[in-house]
């Protein structure tokens, strides 16, 4: 038989065990239920075909490393697509209840491409196709400039010096747009069409040769913003020498060097 003293040092250990144990379990309790609620990953495309319309959302490679961005580039383009299908429903019953042929299912596209990425930016293009029984399909583009430090999206206005004189830019883009109508169209009357300012532009950020730094912006002008539909769509480079002069001092060390030659006006 055990001593007194034996006796109550086993005790002790069989509870230091069962405590320890017990923690275990505990802690396994814990971690089972955090696993059972935990979000699934935001998915990178999302597509849904009904008899009123097809859609489609695909988002660019590797934007899972980036969470915050991610989540709403899928949550906006997820809701987009299903406000499409609730229209092409729409309109498809009205067409039946009004004894007219209904028109074959609509079609809406929208995939994703990052186009630079510096320390605190990351900006984004997003290519549109749009198919709702008209004349023809249209297509477009959309920008997205999000910091990357305070997961928020941005302005490009905001890259610029509040209350700077952009006169100087809004020639340049001038010019360049001149010649981009004029290499494709051939001589334009000027007075059909209106030359865009760089502050109301739609533009995104282009690598530049400089690693992990962003060397020039390309602006986008889809069909009919500059000219006829039949024109298309124009992609218009501007490297940083033309508006490094009125950079923010707060987002500067992002632009560094000349654009990378992988990026050319279309």
């Amino acid at each position: 038989m055990l001593s007194g003293r034996a006796a109550m040092i086993l005790l002790a250990a069989v509870a230091v065990a069962g405590c320890g144990q017990s923690k275990k379990q505990e802690i396994a309790e814990f971690t089972k239920a955090d696993a059972a609620v935990a979000a699934p990953p935001v998915p990178t495309h999302y597509e849904l075909d009904t008899p009123d319309a097809k859609v489609r959302l695909i988002l660019p490679s590797g934007i899972d490393r980036y969470g915050e961005l991610h989540a709403k580039l899928y949550a906006d383009g997820r809701q987009e697509l299903l406000d499409f299908v609730k229209t092409a429903a729409q309109d498809r019953a009205r067409f039946a209840a009004k004894g007219k042929a209904e028109p074959t299912p609509y079609e809406h596209r929208v995939a994703w491409t990052i186009t630079a990425i510096s320390p605190h930016l990351i900006s984004l293009r997003a290519a549109w196709y749009d198919d709702t029984g008209g004349v023809h399909p249209n297509h477009g583009t959309k920008i997205l400039l999000w910091d990357r430090q305070r997961n928020v999206a941005v302005l490009l206005s905001d890259l610029i010096k509040p209350g700077a004189d952009t006169s100087l830019q809004d020639a340049a883009l001038c010019e360049a747009v001149t010649r981009a109508k004029a290499a494709r169209m051939g001589h334009t009357d000027p007075t059909s069409w209106r030359c865009p300012k760089w502050s109301d532009g739609r533009a995104v950020l282009i690598p530049s040769a400089t690693p992990y730094r962003i060397g020039g912006m390309m602006f986008l002008f889809d069909p009919y913003v500059i000219g006829a539909y039949a024109e298309g769509d124009y992609e218009v480079l501007m490297p940083l020498s033309e508006f490094q002069p009125v950079l923010a001092e707060g987002w500067a060390g992002d632009f560094t060097g000349s654009p990378s030659p992988a990026f050319k006006s279309k």
